[in-house]
């Protein structure tokens, strides 16, 4: 995915590693803290701060794994959201960046509060 400003390309998946890719010329910039999971969808904080990863056990796809918000200043993970039971399958930061709204079914939405 393409940051919020355009001008970085992140990504990540089996490897379970989230790299910051400089869109201008393709060169790896940083890499985050490798997980124990792998890598299924990224989102980005309008303003470019948080990053929202989730991922998918790569042994048993049907189980949780979590959703790691990420402090993209730092470069470390800020806090994790995982609920027994629900896999993850869709989410986005809202309008102002301290929610972040997840669906892990067809009739289910959660808001989580990802900023103090």
């Amino acid at each position: 995915m393409f940051s919020s400003d355009g001008k970085y390309i992140l990504t990540g998946g089996a490897d379970k590693v989230i790299n910051v890719i400089d869109a201008s010329n393709g060169k790896v910039l940083r890499a985050l803290a490798k997980q124990d999971d792998a890598l299924l969808d990224l989102r980005q904080s309008r303003d470019g701060k948080l990053l929202a990863a989730a991922y998918v056990n790569a042994d048993d796809p049907s189980r949780p794994a979590p959703v790691v918000i990420w402090d993209l200043e730092n470069q470390s993970p800020r806090s994790r959201i995982l609920e027994p039971g629900v896999v993850f399958n869709g989410g986005e930061f809202l309008l102002d960046g301290r929610l972040l709204m997840t669906s892990g079914s067809e009739k289910e939405l959660k808001i989580w509060s990802v900023r103090p």
